[in-house]
Protein backbone atom coordinates (compact mmCIF):
# COMPACT_ATOMS: atom_id res chain seq x y z
CA UNK A 1 0.00 0.00 0.00
CA UNK A 2 1.40 3.35 -1.03
CA UNK A 3 0.94 5.99 1.70
CA UNK A 4 2.45 9.17 0.38
CA UNK A 5 2.03 12.39 2.25
CA UNK A 6 -0.08 14.91 0.35
CA UNK A 7 1.11 18.48 0.66
CA UNK A 8 -1.53 21.02 1.63
CA UNK A 9 -2.96 22.99 -1.28
CA UNK A 10 -1.70 26.29 0.13
CA UNK A 11 1.95 25.30 -0.22
CA UNK A 12 1.80 24.26 -3.86
CA UNK A 13 3.70 26.42 -6.33
CA UNK A 14 0.50 27.10 -8.28
CA UNK A 15 -1.23 28.50 -5.20
CA UNK A 16 1.78 30.65 -4.35
CA UNK A 17 1.80 32.01 -7.91
CA UNK A 18 -1.94 32.72 -7.70
CA UNK A 19 -1.55 34.63 -4.44
CA UNK A 20 1.43 36.55 -5.80
CA UNK A 21 -0.45 37.52 -8.95
CA UNK A 22 -3.46 38.63 -6.91
CA UNK A 23 -1.27 40.76 -4.66
CA UNK A 24 0.41 42.34 -7.67
CA UNK A 25 -3.01 43.08 -9.14
CA UNK A 26 -4.08 44.72 -5.88
CA UNK A 27 -0.93 46.84 -5.96
CA UNK A 28 -1.60 47.92 -9.56
CA UNK A 29 -5.25 48.78 -8.87
CA UNK A 30 -4.35 50.71 -5.72
CA UNK A 31 -1.62 52.64 -7.51
CA UNK A 32 -3.97 53.51 -10.38
CA UNK A 33 -6.66 54.80 -8.03
CA UNK A 34 -4.27 56.84 -5.91
CA UNK A 35 -2.45 58.29 -8.92
CA UNK A 36 -5.43 60.55 -9.58
CA UNK A 37 -5.72 61.96 -6.04
CA UNK A 38 -3.15 64.78 -6.28
CA UNK A 39 -4.40 65.87 -9.71
CA UNK A 40 -7.98 66.40 -8.50
CA UNK A 41 -9.25 64.64 -11.62
CA UNK A 42 -12.98 64.41 -12.42
CA UNK A 43 -14.78 61.27 -11.29
CA UNK A 44 -15.83 60.38 -14.83
CA UNK A 45 -12.24 60.25 -16.03
CA UNK A 46 -11.22 58.05 -13.14
CA UNK A 47 -14.26 55.81 -13.65
CA UNK A 48 -13.10 55.22 -17.24
CA UNK A 49 -9.40 54.87 -16.42
CA UNK A 50 -9.69 52.24 -13.68
CA UNK A 51 -11.41 49.57 -15.82
CA UNK A 52 -8.85 50.23 -18.56
CA UNK A 53 -6.06 49.62 -16.05
CA UNK A 54 -7.77 46.39 -14.98
CA UNK A 55 -8.07 45.27 -18.61
CA UNK A 56 -4.41 45.98 -19.32
CA UNK A 57 -3.44 44.19 -16.14
CA UNK A 58 -5.46 41.14 -17.19
CA UNK A 59 -3.98 41.23 -20.69
CA UNK A 60 -0.42 41.05 -19.40
CA UNK A 61 -0.90 39.28 -16.06
CA UNK A 62 -3.93 37.05 -16.37
CA UNK A 63 -7.43 36.82 -14.97
CA UNK A 64 -6.43 36.91 -11.30
CA UNK A 65 -4.37 40.07 -11.63
CA UNK A 66 -7.06 41.83 -13.64
CA UNK A 67 -9.85 40.95 -11.22
CA UNK A 68 -7.73 41.97 -8.23
CA UNK A 69 -6.84 45.27 -9.90
CA UNK A 70 -10.51 45.94 -10.67
CA UNK A 71 -11.63 45.20 -7.11
CA UNK A 72 -8.84 47.23 -5.51
CA UNK A 73 -9.40 50.12 -7.92
CA UNK A 74 -13.14 50.20 -7.18
CA UNK A 75 -12.59 50.07 -3.41
CA UNK A 76 -10.07 52.90 -3.48
CA UNK A 77 -12.26 54.84 -5.90
CA UNK A 78 -15.08 54.70 -3.35
CA UNK A 79 -12.73 55.73 -0.57
CA UNK A 80 -10.72 58.51 -2.19
CA UNK A 81 -12.85 59.90 -5.03
CA UNK A 82 -16.38 60.05 -3.64
CA UNK A 83 -17.78 62.50 -1.10
CA UNK A 84 -16.97 62.54 1.76
CA UNK A 85 -13.40 62.02 0.61
CA UNK A 86 -11.16 59.64 2.57
CA UNK A 87 -14.01 58.10 4.56
CA UNK A 88 -15.32 54.56 4.31
CA UNK A 89 -18.89 55.69 3.74
CA UNK A 90 -20.30 57.10 0.53
CA UNK A 91 -22.89 59.84 1.01
CA UNK A 92 -24.59 60.13 -2.38
CA UNK A 93 -26.54 57.32 -3.99
CA UNK A 94 -25.13 58.25 -7.40
CA UNK A 95 -21.59 57.75 -6.07
CA UNK A 96 -22.52 54.29 -4.77
CA UNK A 97 -23.88 53.37 -8.19
CA UNK A 98 -20.77 54.79 -9.89
CA UNK A 99 -18.47 52.83 -7.57
CA UNK A 100 -20.37 49.61 -8.27
CA UNK A 101 -20.24 50.37 -11.99
CA UNK A 102 -16.46 50.82 -11.79
CA UNK A 103 -16.24 47.43 -10.08
CA UNK A 104 -18.49 45.57 -12.52
CA UNK A 105 -17.04 47.15 -15.66
CA UNK A 106 -13.51 46.60 -14.37
CA UNK A 107 -14.07 42.90 -13.72
CA UNK A 108 -15.83 42.43 -17.07
CA UNK A 109 -13.14 44.34 -18.95
CA UNK A 110 -10.40 42.31 -17.31
CA UNK A 111 -12.17 39.04 -18.11
CA UNK A 112 -12.71 40.03 -21.75
CA UNK A 113 -9.12 41.17 -22.14
CA UNK A 114 -7.83 37.94 -20.63
CA UNK A 115 -10.10 35.83 -22.85
CA UNK A 116 -9.00 37.74 -25.96
CA UNK A 117 -5.35 37.36 -25.02
CA UNK A 118 -5.71 33.59 -24.45
CA UNK A 119 -7.57 33.16 -27.75
CA UNK A 120 -4.89 35.09 -29.58
CA UNK A 121 -2.15 32.92 -28.06
CA UNK A 122 -4.02 29.70 -28.93
CA UNK A 123 -4.49 30.74 -32.54
CA UNK A 124 -0.93 31.96 -32.85
CA UNK A 125 -1.93 35.42 -34.04
CA UNK A 126 1.00 37.73 -34.44
CA UNK A 127 1.55 40.91 -36.33
CA UNK A 128 3.45 40.12 -39.50
CA UNK A 129 5.26 42.95 -41.19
Amino acid sequence: MNTREVAPATSSPAMIMLIGRALLGILIGTTAAWAFVPADTAQAVIAIALPLVAALTAWYGGREMGAAAAIAGALWFGYAHTAPHFHTEIAARADVILTLAVLVVGVLASELANARHRLRRLRGDTVKR
